[in-house]
């Protein structure tokens, strides 16, 4: 078949298609392909695509990489990726975090697929601690000299 235009139906029958085609070509290699997102124009359509490590049966995208790295901020464990838990009445399993956000915590709906954000208390843990002042003022007093000047040496 061939198209004359892509718009929003287009794009939903492409994209599973061009997905195929990208795991079937990084196979050999062990990599996880996953679909982010996808923008069309009329006459054109641009597909974002994201390949990924397996560590332990888990793909390692940017998300999970950063879980592994800061989830000690947040009091959680880097064991707690892919933990599952119940909330409202409904399962879920923790895929990632993403820093810096209000509801750092990623998650998808177990029956669904769908992504959600969630603070990290909802598994045990606690929003991101930050410097106090006073330690954060120690520190540039240190740095700086007595008063705070800078320093000769």
């Amino acid at each position: 078949m061939k198209l004359t235009q892509i718009n929003r139906a287009e794009t939903k029958m492409l994209t599973p298609v061009a997905l195929a085609a990208i795991q079937a070509a990084l196979e050999p290699y062990g990599l996880a392909v996953a679909y982010k997102s996808g923008r069309y124009t009329g006459t054109s359509v641009a597909l974002t695509f994201e390949a990924s490590v397996i560590e332990n049966g888990q793909a390692l995208d940017r998300t999970a990489r950063e879980f592994q790295l800061y989830a000690s901020q947040y009091g959680l464990k880097a064991e707690d990726l892919g933990r599952k838990f119940e909330y409202r009445g409904r399962w879920f399993q923790v895929t990632g975090l993403k820093t810096g956000t209000k509801l750092p915590l990623l998650a998808v709906e177990m029956t669904t697929g769908r992504g959600y954000k969630f603070g990290p208390e909802v598994i045990g843990g606690r929003r991101e601690q930050r410097f106090p002042i006073g330690k954060l003022t120690e520190v540039t007093n240190i740095l700086g000299g007595e008063n705070g000047e800078g320093r000769d040496d």
